[in-house]
């Protein structure tokens, strides 16, 4: 396990680098300049000229991005330049909020998709099984954004039920419990694609172990319906069905900029749509690198769970270690 995870972790320094590579040229490449910005409309070109001077702009990009990478390594994110804070202090702070959304989405897609591919499983081919086949592929289908207008419109706006906007009420908000209410209707918008992505993997997975033979013979020995499933088909079927799961989350961790935009989320998204509009850089270049950081330790921790749940990924991890 300890060569899987060193060979994992190794793999992904070149993935970062390049991400930092590519991310670097295009947002120096892309229309619009910084010092314009900056200056706004009516600062004459001696001024902008000052501003590309003092941030380092006129010197080549080589030579600027070996100085971003090398702050970079020393933890140096560099400072906003809308926002005039550390861009480490501020984005860790949005992701944060990101991760919460995120995080309860991922949860609840998994306990609703796994479910649903259960039982759709148990009644193959039965009416249940079409109709939540076809009700997810809608869903599956469907732009986050679109869910999270619908939702917006059902439950906040006619029926009242959650708040529409933000993390917490303007006035005496804070508290656990307006945060959960809150997080309520971006979590559910969020969470329908991936349920209904996990809940036909699980139904696929599960069909194909409940036509093992061992499964046959379970079912001679008179075992009960619920016990097979359960103790049996759901625990050889888990390891793909806990891959798709952590894909998602890493999908939702990504993917959910378009949620906090339509909730006016105070996540990561959020903050990087407005740095892009604003030409920040250096908080869009932060970003996108702990965004890409985020998926490969996601992929590295189902990769982890995956040799851990299928013994024979171990044997094999340890048969190349020994090499």
């Amino acid at each position: 396990m300890g060569w899987f995870i060193a060979g994992r972790l190794l793999a992904a320094i070149p993935v970062l680098f390049g991400v930092s590579v590519v991310v670097f040229t295009l947002l120096h490449f892309a229309p619009g300049d910084v010092a314009s910005v900056l200056a706004g409309p009516m600062a004459s070109e001696a001024i902008k000229e000052a501003i590309r001077e003092s941030l380092g702009l006129n010197r080549p990009l080589p030579v600027q991005f070996l100085k971003w990478l090398g702050n970079l390594l020393h933890g140096d994110f560099g400072t906003s330049l809308v926002y005039k804070r550390p861009v480490a202090e501020f984005i860790f702070e949005k992701f944060f909020n990101t991760a919460l959304m995120a995080v309860s989405g991922a949860l609840l897609a998994c306990m609703i998709g796994i479910t649903i591919g259960i039982f759709a499983a148990s009644k193959a081919h039965s009416l249940f099984d079409r109709v939540t086949m076809a009700v997810t592929m809608v869903v599956g289908s469907t732009p986050l954004f679109w869910l999270g207008l619908i939702l917006v419109l059902l439950f906040a706006l006619t029926w009242r039920v959650f708040p529409a906007t933000g993390m917490t009420s303007p006035v005496g908000g804070g508290g656990f419990l307006d945060v959960v209410r809150h997080l309520v209707l971006p979590a559910v918008a969020a969470a329908m694609p991936s349920a209904a992505i996990i809940s036909r993997t699980a139904r696929a997975c599960m069909i194909e172990t409940l036509g093992q033979n061992y499964i046959r013979v379970a079912r001679a020995k008179g075992l009960r319906r619920n016990l097979i499933l359960r103790k049996h088909a759901f625990r050889n079927a888990l390891p793909p069905i806990a891959t798709v799961c952590g894909l998602e989350l890493a999908f939702l961790l990504t993917g959910v900029f378009f949620v906090e935009v339509v909730f006016a989320w105070p996540g990561l998204g959020n903050a990087l749509y407005y740095a892009i509009i604003a030409h920040d850089i250096p908080t869009v270049q932060a970003a996108v690198l702990l965004i890409a950081l985020s998926f490969v330790v996601i992929n590295l921790a189902v990769d982890v769970l995956n040799a851990w749940l299928d013994p024979r990924i171990r044997v094999s991890t340890a048969r190349q270690g020994g090499r």
